[in-house]
C-alpha cells in the first residue's frame, strides 16, 4: 500500500512538472535588466522586450536592478525560483566579472539562453584633443584620465591595450553609468572612454574611433536548474523575436548587428572560451 501511493505520488509529481513546462507561460513573465533606464543596455533590452510582448500570451514585467556593474540584478535572476518566470537580459559585462572577480561565480548560477545583438565599444575621447595623434602625445607626456563604469568594466580590457601598445599614462576613474562619463567627457573633466557605437556614433560632442573597438554583447539567461523544455520554449520565443523584421527595423543601423539563432549550446561555447581565454571571444558574424 505504501509503494503505490508512493508510485502515485511520484506519478501526480511528473504530471505537473510536464504539464507546467507544457503550458509555460501561464502567469506574468518578469525580466530584469540590471543597469539603470536609459543607457545602451536598457535601451536595446527594451526594443526586444516590446516585440517580445507581442508573442506572448501573458504580460513583461520589466525590472531594473542596477548596481555593482550589472552584478546585483543578475544575483537577483541567479537566486530567483528557476520556473521560467524570471529572466535576465544583460550584457558581455557578466563575462568580465566573472574573469576579473572569480568569487562572484554568477555564470554558475544561470543558464544561457541566446545572444540577440552584438555592438563595438569604441574608443570616445573628448574634442579637447584636435585628432588621436595628438591625444596619444598627452598620454605619452601627462596623465590622462578615464571613465569605467566600476572598475572591472567591460571597457578595462581595451584600456589596457591601448595603454600597453601606445605607452601611455591614464587613472581610471569609476563611474555609475555611461551617461555620467560621456558628460564629463563633454565637461574635458575626464579625457576618454570605451563606449557602446550606437550611444556615441553620431555626436558631435566628443571625437570616436572605430577602428579602435571591442565585441559587446547581449544576451539573455536564466536560473541554473530550470527545466530543459522551458530552457527551450524561452530560447525558441526570443530566437522568433529577434529574426522578426518588425524588431530588426525597430533597431537603427548603428545599434549593432543582430546575432540570429545563437543557440543556448553556442552560447554556453562562446562564455566558456572567453573565460578559459581571459578575454571576450568575438562572435564573427554568424
Amino acid at each position: 500500500m505504501i509503494k503505490f501511493l508512493l508510485c502515485f505520488c511520484l506519478f501526480f509529481i511528473n504530471l505537473n512538472y510536464c504539464f507546467a513546462n507544457e503550458n509555460w507561460p501561464n502567469k506574468p513573465i518578469t525580466i530584469v535588466i540590471p543597469s539603470a533606464p536609459g543607457g545602451g543596455q536598457d535601451i536595446a533590452a527594451r526594443l526586444l522586450i516590446n516585440k517580445l510582448q507581442n508573442k506572448l500570451t501573458q504580460p513583461v514585467i520589466i525590472f531594473n536592478k542596477p548596481g555593482a556593474n550589472n552584478t546585483i540584478g543578475s544575483q537577483y535572476v541567479a537566486e530567483s525560483n528557476p520556473d521560467g518566470y524570471t529572466i535576465l537580459i544583460t550584457s558581455s559585462t557578466i563575462i568580465t566579472n566573472e574573469i576579473e572577480n572569480n568569487k562572484i561565480n554568477l555564470l554558475k548560477k544561470l543558464s544561457p539562453i541566446t545572444v540577440f545583438l552584438k555592438t563595438p565599444l569604441i574608443l570616445t575621447v573628448s574634442k579637447k584633443y584636435k585628432n588621436f595623434e595628438e591625444f596619444i602625445k598627452y598620454g605619452q607626456q601627462n596623465e590622462l584620465l578615464y571613465g569605467t563604469i566600476n572598475v572591472s568594466a567591460t571597457a578595462n580590457k581595451p584600456i589596457e591595450n591601448l595603454i600597453e601598445k601606445y605607452h601611455i599614462k591614464a587613472r581610471n576613474i569609476p563611474f555609475n553609468s555611461v551617461t555620467q562619463i560621456l558628460n564629463e567627457i563633454v565637461a574635458e573633466r575626464i579625457d576618454f572612454t570605451f563606449a557602446a557605437q550606437n550611444i556615441v556614433e553620431e555626436n558631435e560632442n566628443y571625437i570616436t574611433y572605430k577602428d579602435i573597438n571591442i565585441d559587446f554583447w547581449f544576451g539573455v539567461f536564466v536560473p541554473v536548474n530550470t527545466p530543459k523544455p522551458i530552457i527551450t520554449q524561452i530560447y525558441n520565443i526570443f530566437n522568433k523575436t529577434i529574426n522578426d523584421d518588425e524588431f530588426k527595423k525597430s533597431l537603427c543601423n548603428s545599434c549593432g548587428k543582430i546575432i540570429n539563432n545563437m543557440t543556448p549550446e553556442k552560447f554556453n561555447i562562446l562564455i566558456s572560451k572567453s573565460i578559459e581565454s581571459k578575454n571576450l571571444e568575438p562572435m564573427g558574424d554568424n
